[in-house]
């Protein structure tokens, strides 16, 4: 008779094995608060990581419950937010701050259309500035 195998050894890795996510200007928040209403979130998340450096955006979607994505300007910015600010009680839970696993669609226009010339904070500002002068009528550039 031969020996069984337990099913850790049979299984092999994980199915969610840990995988290095590279730094990025995009922070995964989650473990917040659901209760709060979606702006006084969003408004109390621009306070507390604007202290890091310029919050270029913040996304919040009803159906991401407890979580948000920020988008900062740099990636030094980002990383010292995400050191100071993993772990710490927000509204009364302990929020998780990661880098995204992906760009954000502005970041990733940002360097597509600039080559990573212009900061991306600049790069918002033209691309509302144009949004918003598109809705003017009779306005000209």
């Amino acid at each position: 008779m031969g020996a069984l195998k337990r099913k850790s050894e049979s299984i092999g890795p994980s199915k969610r094995a840990k995988v290095a996510i590279r730094p990025s200007q995009t922070l995964y928040v989650n473990n917040l608060n659901d209760q709060v209403s979606r702006r006084l979130l969003k408004h109390n998340l621009y306070l507390l990581f604007s202290t890091y450096g310029d919050v270029i955006d913040i996304i919040i979607r009803p159906k991401m419950r407890g979580q948000a994505h920020i988008i900062l300007e740099s990636v030094t910015s980002a990383s010292s937010a995400k050191a100071g600010l993993d772990k710490r009680r927000f509204f009364s839970k302990e929020m998780s701050v990661n880098y995204a696993k992906t760009k954000s669609r502005i970041v990733a226009r940002a360097e597509d259309d600039t080559g990573g010339d212009i900061g991306i904070a600049e790069q918002k500002k033209v691309t509302d500035a144009d949004e918003i002068n598109e809705d003017v009528p009779g306005y000209e550039s």
